[in-house]
């Protein structure tokens, strides 16, 4: 699938990419050479093709990499050049993905501990290996924390801890995400002390 046939006029229509992905696999099984089935077949999983032709519309400045290699973003950089913005997509590997090329990160779980990402993005960009994966380490296990409510998702968890922590009313989640139900308070509250410790550590800056 190529990024053209990701942009909005695709994105109008879920069954259009699936029958653009569907078309793409059947050509790729009708192909009796090798090497064109191989090409055909990048076109439907590899991410490298899709930035290439991205790169085409000269808006385009930049990718966020959400796959969970952070290898895929030393490939688009080495594909893209060093103009071209790249920022990490999965909260718990930002300094890896900092550490191997990405100028920034964006993630679900930043608003719930803005302190503690600031503090690793500072710790990767002052050569501090050690401190940047002490505190990725322990942002990861609050992030567990966080997709441990029993009913609730974790989406759901994220707006009552910034609820708590921060005063800041969000609203609930949407269908087919799942609200919080009573039973699942005491987990929240552990995310709020478990962060709560984590700031009150020091150390964050």
């Amino acid at each position: 699938m190529t990024l053209l046939e990701m942009s909005p006029l695709y994105a109008q229509s879920a069954s259009a990419l699936h029958q653009r992905i569907t078309q793409l696999r059947a050509a790729e099984r009708a192909q009796t050479d090798p090497l064109e089935a191989r090409r055909i077949h990048s076109r439907i999983v590899c991410l490298q093709p899709l930035l290439r032709e991205m790169r085409k519309n000269p808006r385009v400045i930049g990718v966020k990499n959400s796959s969970m290699p952070i290898q895929d973003i030393q490939m688009f950089r080495d594909e893209a050049g060093e103009e071209c913005i790249i920022f990490n997509g999965p909260d718990e590997q930002l300094a890896g993905g900092l550490m191997v090329g990405a100028e920034g990160g964006i993630g679900g779980t930043y608003g719930v501990m803005p302190e503690v990402y600031m503090a690793i993005y500072d710790a990767v960009m002052r050569g501090n290996r050690k401190k940047a994966m002490e505190l990725q380490n322990k942002a990861n296990r609050i992030i567990y924390a966080l997709c441990g409510c029993p009913r609730g998702s974790m989406l759901a968890a994220i707006k009552e801890v910034i609820r708590l922590r921060e005063g800041i009313t969000l609203g609930g989640v949407r269908a087919p995400m799942a609200s919080l139900e009573p039973e699942d308070m005491e987990q929240i509250h552990l995310c709020v002390k478990l962060i709560d410790e984590l700031v009150a550590e020091g150390g964050l800056g």
